[in-house]
């Protein structure tokens, strides 16, 4: 059996063909508005971190990094360059 070809009219598509990009262009509105959600561009964050949260937050991902560096699951290869390795 030749791959692809599952029935003798192999040729002859019995689904048409359909281009989804067009599809979802035209209906992203909609497909939004049912979500309840507003656009990309809306969700972002609206209010801007407060001097104690941004620093809190450097603390944290710096602590990540640092333990993950430690425990052998990030891996420096030089200035600027790391990898990741699976656990």
């Amino acid at each position: 059996m030749v791959r692809g070809r599952c029935w003798p009219n192999w040729r002859q598509r019995s689904v048409p063909r359909y281009d989804f990009r067009d599809a979802y262009a035209a209906n992203r509105e909609a497909f939004f508005r049912n979500l309840n959600l507003p656009p990309r561009r809306e969700r972002l964050r609206r209010r801007p971190r407060t001097p104690e949260e941004q620093r809190a937050l450097t603390r944290f991902s710096q602590a990540v990094w640092q333990y993950w560096i430690e425990s052998g699951r990030l891996e420096v290869l030089g200035p600027r360059k790391y990898r990741l390795n699976p656990r």
